[in-house]
């Protein structure tokens, strides 16, 4: 892992962080991702059980073509 030195001022910014966020450069290109070091992983991951994620699954809903999703989209 890449360890960087941040000056004061990017540290005040950052101070008390509490939810992941991204770091970008000028023109809103993503450059990093950063999670606060007192957040617990597992927070990260999606809040959804795996008997819901089956069922989500096996019953997935109304599915949409790729021409009715472009038509949606061009619609915007």
């Amino acid at each position: 892992m890449v360890k960087v030195t941040l000056d004061k001022a990017m540290i005040e910014k950052l101070r008390g962080l509490k939810s992941p966020l991204l770091l970008c450069d000028e023109s809103g290109e993503t450059l990093a991702r950063v999670v606060p070091a007192d957040i617990d992983p597992r927070m990260l991951e999606p809040q959804i059980s795996d008997e819901e994620l089956e069922e989500r699954f096996k019953n997935p809903g109304r599915l949409y073509t790729t021409e009715e999703l472009l038509a949606h989209l061009r619609s915007l």
